[in-house]
C-alpha cells in the first residue's frame, strides 16, 4: 500500500516523533511511504484531488534517524500523485502549531482530508472528529467517569476558588495548544507563583483547571 503522512512540515519533524516511527514500521512491512505538507494539495477544475508528496525511497531503513535523513532529501524534489493513488492518509499535524503564523495551514488537513475521504481514501484520524477537537474543550464531551473535575474560565477568582476545593492540587494550562507548553501543577492554593502562572498560561486565551490525579 501507499501510505501518506500529513504533517505540519517535513522540516519540523524529528527522528523521535511518533510519525517517524510509524513511517519506519510501514516501510519495514513493505509499504510505500510519502509525506504531505499543508500547501501540497491541488483541487483541479474537474474536482479531482491531487497532492505533491515527498516520496521515501524504498530501502531497508533500520532506525528512525536513517529514515528521517532520507525524508529530508526526498522533500527537495516532490512528486505529484492523484489521491486515488494513495491508500491511506494519516492526519498527523498539530493545528495549534500553525494557528498563529500560518492560520491558512491549521485546517488544511481537515478540509482536504474530507475531500480525500469522499474520493475513496482511508483517512485516519477522521477529519470531522478532528474538527470537533480543536481545543481541550473537546474532552468535556467524555463521560465524567473518565475525566477529572474541570473548570474552564479566564476569571482568576474562579480558578482560585476551584483550586481551594482540591486538597491534592490542580493542573492549570491553556485551553488551546499541546505538547505540554505552559502546563503547571499547583500543589496548594498558597503557591506564591500563582499570579505568574496565570499570566503565563492565559496568554493564549481561556485557561483550563483540572483536579490533580496523582495516579495519572
Amino acid at each position: 500500500m501507499r501510505i501518506a503522512f500529513f504533517v505540519n512540515s517535513v522540516e519540523s519533524e524529528t527522528p523521535g516523533y511518533t510519525t517517524t516511527t510509524l513511517g519506519l514500521a510501514a516501510t519495514q512491512r513493505g509499504h510505500s511511504v510519502v509525506y504531505v505538507e499543508p500547501g501540497d494539495f491541488i483541487l483541479r477544475p474537474d474536482n479531482s484531488l491531487a497532492v505533491n508528496v515527498a516520496v521515501l525511497p524504498d530501502a531497508p531503513y533500520k532506525t528512525p534517524d536513517k529514515l528521517y535523513a532520507a525524508l529530508k532529501d526526498a522533500a527537495k524534489q516532490k512528486k505529484t500523485f492523484a489521491t486515488n493513488d494513495i491508500d491511506i492518509l494519516f492526519l498527523r499535524n498539530d493545528p495549534s502549531l500553525d494557528a498563529t503564523d500560518r492560520p491558512w495551514a491549521a485546517n488544511a488537513g481537515i478540509m482536504f482530508g474530507r475531500l480525500a475521504a469522499e474520493q475513496g481514501v482511508i483517512v485516519v484520524n477522521d477529519p470531522d472528529g478532528l474538527a470537533q477537537a480543536q481545543s481541550k474543550l473537546y474532552l468535556q464531551t467524555f463521560p465524567e467517569a473518565v475525566r477529572p473535575a474541570t473548570l474552564i474560565s479566564r476569571s482568576i477568582a474562579e480558578i482560585r476558588a476551584f483550586i481551594d476545593k482540591h486538597a491534592k492540587g490542580c493542573i492549570v494550562k491553556p485551553l488551546q495548544g499541546s505538547g505540554g507548553k505552559n502546563v503547571f501543577h499547583i500543589a496548594t492554593p498558597a503557591d506564591s507563583n500563582l499570579n505568574q502562572i496565570f499570566e503565563a498560561a492565559s496568554g493564549d486565551g481561556y485557561l483550563i483547571a483540572q483536579a490533580y490525579i496523582p495516579e495519572a
